[in-house]
């Protein structure tokens, strides 16, 4: 028996930019992300892995211009999942910090990522690049062949904060 095809939305909310500030973090380092946008997945079945990646601008105003991400979803315990039909279905979130990239480095529910560098000469990339990184969503082929039909959202947090 075929498997229905589903419809699988993600949404993406951004906390625009976390300004820290201590002894190790001047007073005026600033990071920003923009440029992101609700991901779609659309209809969904067999046949691999399901994979959507968006370039975004990522600016740091530090010296060396570095930034980390901290990210969280909507499922229990901030996992990066999707709820739908009586079911979640798990997402395997990536960052790079180069634009137009399909794989990057994995991230891990409310934990702080290693240190990525921007290229973005202004906060909204409005000179210089269009974009300087890449979030990448990947929908593993097993969690799409044992989710029931339905429609699935969720919602990835990122937090961006100067090196």
């Amino acid at each position: 028996m075929a498997r229905a095809k589903f419809s699988i939305i993600c949404v993406l909310i951004l906390v625009c930019s976390a300004f820290v500030f201590s002894s190790a973090v001047a007073a005026r380092d600033r990071v920003r992300i923009s440029g992101l946008q609700d991901i779609q997945f659309g209809s969904l079945g067999t046949g691999g892995d399901a994979l959507e990646a968006r370039s975004v601008c990522a600016f740091s105003s530090t010296n060396l211009a570095g930034y980390t991400i901290t990210a969280f979803g909507s499922g229990l315990l901030g996992a990066f999942e999707m709820n739908g039909s009586g079911s979640t279905i798990p997402i395997d979130v990536f960052w790079s910090d180069r634009a137009n990239q399909t794989s990057g480095t994995l991230l891990s529910p409310n934990s702080q990522s290693q240190a990525f560098y921007s290229d973005a000469i202004h906060q909204r990339c409005n000179r210089g690049p269009s974009s300087t990184a890449s979030l990448i969503l990947r929908i593993r082929e097993n969690a799409i062949q044992s989710a029931p039909a339905g429609l699935y959202s969720g919602t990835i947090n990122l937090i961006v904060a100067p090196l």
